[in-house]
């Protein structure tokens, strides 16, 4: 309750949190290796999957090559499940939502993402330019993916995909970056695991200057002016990374 997306996805009803939950799930069933439960729970990523493309992506290609094919199971099921709920009240759902949304395009909006950025700077109608980033996060999971596939754990590399993928995502809200609370955690976990006051210090520090400013300019600006947040998250994610590597040569209580 600490992190500022968490305050306003909560106060104004979005639906961040059921992603959170889709996260979280599927990290703790893969590790138990029930993967039917593992994919159901990685279904609900498909309520925004713009905003983790990258988790989608990843658990898609490990699931294949893998052979996990319970996920791929598990995941379609529910999919299946909820699009056949939703028709047996209103048959008409999937075309009235793709009509509802080539009518209002979610990418009218200037939201808090490098693509409204480019399009804000050099045109508003090239909507392409939303993707542009997108497509360099396609291309960075290409080479993340090669160097880890022989020591692949998501525990560890879920992290780091979900701050990207928010970071190069074509659109989003702030309040939308809930999901990346599991890699604050696992940053903060490597902080104190550390023993080094100055590293704690230092990550605690850093993070609330982070989310004080974040709740400061919530207070007077639009939610398009937190576009430093989650570069800024990402950043401080892979600075928390480094001392802890470095840590170690420290002496104790450093």
């Amino acid at each position: 309750f600490s992190f500022y997306p968490t305050i306003i996805v909560l106060r104004i009803g979005q639906i961040g949190p059921v992603l959170l939950l889709g996260v979280v799930g599927f990290l703790h069933f893969e590790h138990k290796k029930q993967y039917w439960l593992a994919g159901a729970f990685a279904a609900l990523l498909a309520i925004k999957p713009h905003l983790l493309y990258l988790v989608c992506i990843s658990i898609l290609v490990w699931s294949i090559g893998r052979r996990r094919w319970g996920i791929l199971g598990g995941g379609a099921l529910i999919l299946l499940s909820a699009t056949l709920t939703a028709m047996m009240f209103n048959s008409h759902v999937i075309t009235q939502y793709l009509s509802a949304t080539m009518a209002d395009s979610p990418l009218v909006w200037l939201t808090p993402t490098f693509g409204s950025l480019l399009r804000l700077l050099l045109g508003f109608e090239r909507k392409w330019l939303t993707f542009i980033l997108m497509v360099a996060g396609i291309f960075w999971l290409g080479l993340y993916g090669l160097r880890h596939r022989a020591d692949w754990l998501w525990a560890d590399r879920i992290p780091l995909l979900l701050l990207v993928s928010v970071v190069t995502a074509p659109f989003g809200w702030s309040f939308d970056q809930v999901v990346l609370i599991p890699a604050l955690l696992q940053a903060m976990f490597r902080v104190f695991a550390t023993n080094c006051v100055r590293i704690v210090y230092g990550g605690i520090i850093s993070y609330l200057a982070i989310n004080i400013t974040a709740f400061a300019i919530h207070a007077r600006f639009f939610d398009d002016w937190q576009l430093w947040l989650a570069p800024v998250l990402l950043i401080w994610y892979l600075l928390v990374q480094r001392w802890s590597r470095h840590a170690a040569a420290l002496p104790p209580g450093g």
